[in-house]
Formats: structure tokens, C-alpha cells, sequence
């Protein structure tokens, strides 16, 4: 998702996406800031985006900066404890900067999250976490997003759209 995400908006040819954890690729199985364009950090760790999204939203508050920060993730990251403190936090400062996405597809490395350990119901986690949640199965554009502040986004289960897989791919574009 990132990667494409990133390619679809010219950071570089979409060209590489066939390159995908080759070695010497800049897409990477772990996002590189030092290969891949566009990217404002490396990551690796499952959990840490959100947390490191937080700090990015409260500094641009702090600095008087104005500017959004999107943070996206898998459904299997929110299996990691870090991923709910810093839901906490970005409440807690009140980061309306910040934006969190999810590709809510039921999967992770071990097997589906439900059989690993089980997220839902997500949707009234987040609320009590005091996250302001929308749905949608659609594209998500800036004038969607533009709306809900903070906000999480995450499609409905695959099942609903018939994939023969159970894989749902997000793509985010402007």
C-alpha cells in the first residue's frame, strides 16, 4: 500500500514495483528512508509507525507547524501494545494532524487475526480510545479525509466485496 502509494504520487517510476524485496530494490521488505523516496522514516518493528506518527503530529502542534500526518497500517499491527498507546496519546493532545488508516483485511504473518489474537470490535475500541471512526470501501481522497480529525479509516471485512482470497488491497491517492 505505502509503496504504491508512493509510486502513484511520482516519487518514482512505477516501473519498480516488479522489484518489490530484490536485492538493491528500493522497496525494500522494510521501508528504507535512505533507498526509497518519499519516505519520512524507516520502519521494520510492527507497532511503531503510530507512535512515531504521534510524535511527528504533536511536534508540527508544538512547532505552530501546519501540516497532517497519515500513518497506515495493517490490521495485524494493532495487535501490538505499542499501536494502543499511542491511540492514548494522539487523544490525549488532541492531534487533530494526525490520520490513521488501516487495511483492515483480517490477515497477519501467523494466520488471520481473529484465530491469533482478536482485535474486535475495533470500531468501539477506537471510540473509547476517543478516535473519531469512519468506514469506507472506497478510494480515500484529501477532501474525505479533511473531514474527521483525528480519524481512522478502515474498509468493511473482505467478504463483503466477494474476493475469492479474503485479501482486500487499499490504495490511497490523492
Amino acid at each position: 500500500m505505502l509503496y504504491t502509494a508512493l509510486g502513484l504520487r511520482g516519487f518514482y517510476d512505477c516501473r519498480h514495483f516488479d522489484t518489490l524485496r530484490q536485492f538493491d530494490s528500493i522497496l525494500q521488505g522494510h521501508p528504507c528512508m535512505k533507498k526509497t523516496p518519499g519516505l519520512d522514516m524507516t520502519s521494520g518493528s510492527l507497532g511503531n509507525g503510530l507512535s512515531i506518527g504521534v510524535g511527528m503530529a504533536l511536534g508540527a502542534k508544538l512547532d505552530g507547524l501546519d501540516y497532517r500526518v497519515f500513518v497506515m497500517m495493517g490490521d495485524g499491527e494493532l495487535q501490538e501494545g505499542m499501536v494502543w498507546e499511542a491511540l492514548m496519546a494522539g487523544a490525549k493532545y488532541k492531534l487533530d494532524n494526525l490520520y490513521l488508516i488501516i487495511d483492515y483485511n483480517h490477515l497477519q504473518v501467523d494466520g488471520t487475526v481473529e484465530e491469533i489474537m482478536d482485535i474486535a470490535p475495533l470500531r468501539a475500541k477506537l471510540e473509547a480510545f476517543n478516535w473519531q471512526v469512519a468506514e469506507t470501501r472506497h478510494l480515500i481522497g484529501a477532501r474525505e479525509l479533511s473531514l474527521m480529525k483525528p480519524s481512522m479509516l478502515r474498509p468493511p471485512p473482505p467478504e463483503k466485496f466477494g474476493s475469492a482470497n479474503g485479501i482486500l488491497a487499499l490504495y490511497c491517492c490523492p
